[in-house]
């Protein structure tokens, strides 16, 4: 887990900002993960591919994560760090999508285009005032 993740999830808990975890992955997995790292109780919901039957870039997983949160796609963003299965996917679902782009890699045209683009999640929290 990268150190920023426990500090950013906490951040956006305490302004009380929902959030899911949208991935492909089996329950198993995915929980057994989240338990290693005590993230298990960190999202207020956990969307996962193999129980749904819809994966990342499909519309049909971003469309189920907001149900639980109650909310619409305009009201939503989502932060992933694949160009292909979460910008392309959320901006398909009409949801603002960040790139996080860790390693500060160079794009191809031909790649999709986030609508904002981060190298930590700790920028992301100064972009939103959470500090």
């Amino acid at each position: 887990m990268f150190e920023d993740v426990p500090d950013f999830l906490a951040a956006l808990h305490e302004a009380k900002i929902a959030t899911a975890l949208v991935t492909n992955s089996s329950r198993p997995a995915q929980l057994a993960k989240l338990e290693a790292v005590g993230l298990e109780s960190a999202f207020d919901a956990v969307v996962i591919s193999a129980e749904i039957g819809v994966a990342k870039p499909e519309v049909g997983i971003f469309e189920a994560a907001l149900d639980p949160l109650q909310l619409t796609s305009a009201d939503a963003w989502h932060v992933g760090d694949s160009l292909w299965t979460d910008v392309a996917g959320a901006a398909a679902a009409g949801i603002f999508s960040v790139w996080l782009n860790r390693g500060k890699r160079q794009t191809a045209d031909s790649e999709p285009r986030p609508g904002l683009e981060i190298n930590s999640l700790r920028e992301l929290s100064d972009l939103l005032g959470l500090n």
